[in-house]
């Protein structure tokens, strides 16, 4: 049940990867999501980078506490509050 309930959102940012920076390959992102909402998809400059599916995606965090820099480059927002 905990991976239907969806209580955030992911959004990447690439230039804090570790793939854009530094052409360091990681996905540690894509191999933590519990319901593979993050993947890593190959890019024109042959360098393959992570890509958030919003609707897979229930904001759990792993990708944002698995990533390895500072700021992280995959972070994961709330969703509003419904009244």
């Amino acid at each position: 049940m905990k991976e239907k309930t969806k209580i955030g959102i992911a959004r990447y940012a690439q230039f804090h990867c570790l793939i854009a920076r530094d052409g360091i390959v990681c996905g540690n992102c894509a191999r933590h999501c519990p319901v593979q909402a993050v993947t890593l998809v190959e890019n024109e400059d042959g360098r393959s980078y992570p890509h958030v599916d919003g609707a897979r995606c229930i904001g759990c965090g792993s990708c944002e506490y698995h990533c390895p820099v500072k700021p992280a480059a995959i972070s994961v927002s709330p969703l509003p509050k419904s009244s």
